[in-house]
């Protein structure tokens, strides 16, 4: 066995240790609540590699799965105890159709001469089809915990902020833009303003991915969501994502 080889094996195996460290502390921060987002204020720059360290956790698991996404079998579809996936999603639509106007399904461009807004809603099929796997528009909800939770997004959310389905699932919303930075007040703002009045039309901002890059939002909306029975079930988010760049940690700090 040659030197050079066992050289390569050492260097892996310390490398390996290392992030096990990384995740066992990360993963033990976010158990006990403590904030691990990259933060700036005006006497601090971005450092990359505090970005890398700080969402080690999130982006081992997203680089490991990231193609991962439930079939229409799968038991990860129940949202809650009392709604699956599919309900989950009308409700979704129906509500930001009654706020605004148009729904989901006519934002995500999907009707045609042939399918109508009814057809959709009523095939368990293609609301999958054509919304959860839709790779394009992002939707994306949290939960109505004081601290909401990502409680949903469909493939296109997935891909545009690099995560994986479990982790998105246990992922603070607060936790998709930088701490101490200038979006984190605006997004702070914008919940406010959907809570006050419903809905927000072409919200913006800068937001956190898996990868350690950021995705600039451009003409997003966001709404409060409403079930059968008028019951407040959590706020949904929807844009285009090849509407909205992404962007490295040195774009940011020029911003």
């Amino acid at each position: 066995m040659s030197t050079c080889f066992l050289i390569k094996c050492l260097s892996f195996l310390i490398i390996f240790h290392d992030i096990q460290l990384s995740l066992a502390f990360i993963c033990s921060q976010r158990k006990n609540n403590v904030d691990v987002r990259p933060s700036l204020n005006s006497q601090t720059n971005i450092n990359m590699n505090a970005i890398i360290r700080k969402d080690i956790c999130i982006k081992v698991q997203a680089t490991t799965n990231a193609s991962y996404y439930p079939s229409m079998d799968d038991d990860h579809l129940k949202i809650s105890n009392s709604r699956d996936l599919f309900t989950h999603v009308s409700i979704l639509d129906s509500s930001l159709r009654k706020l605004t106007g148009q729904g989901v399904i006519e934002r995500m461009n999907l009707t045609s001469d042939s399918l109508s807004i009814n057809d959709i809603m009523e095939s368990k099929d293609l609301i999958y089809d054509r919304i959860c796997s839709n790779k394009r528009y992002v939707l994306i909800s949290h939960d109505t915990n004081d601290d909401p939770i990502y409680n949903f997004g469909n493939k296109a959310a997935l891909k545009a902020f690099v995560r994986e389905w479990d982790d998105l699932l246990i992922f603070p919303s607060r936790e998709s833009v930088v701490l101490q930075s200038k979006d984190e007040q605006l997004r702070i703002e914008l919940m406010k303003k959907v809570t006050n009045d419903g809905y927000a039309e072409n919200a913006s901002g800068i937001r956190v991915r898996g990868d350690g890059k950021f995705i600039k939002l451009q003409n997003a909306v966001v709404w409060n969501c409403y079930d059968k029975d008028d019951i407040y079930i959590g706020q949904a988010a929807l844009f285009d994502r090849e509407a909205c760049p992404i962007i490295s940690s040195e774009d940011l700090e020029e911003r």
